[in-house]
């Protein structure tokens, strides 16, 4: 995913627009998951933080400021 359309796929998550969200997780989802299991050590609850880290990004929306 480039820088324009991390930004595009931003733009459209704070207005709401799940498609935004799809586009962010499908482009990183491997690399955050690999992060996340690297610290926690364990494949269930790296899969979980993953998770919740995706939710997080939609439920903060109306905040981001990128």
């Amino acid at each position: 995913m480039t820088q324009i359309e991390f930004e595009a796929s931003i733009a459209r998550i704070r207005q709401g627009d799940k498609n935004g969200l799809k586009e962010i997780y499908e482009a990183y989802i491997s690399y955050v998951y690999m992060i996340v299991l690297g610290i926690v050590g364990n494949k269930e609850n790296a899969e979980d933080v993953t998770s919740e880290f995706f939710i997080k990004i939609w439920t903060a929306r109306i905040f981001m400021c990128f």
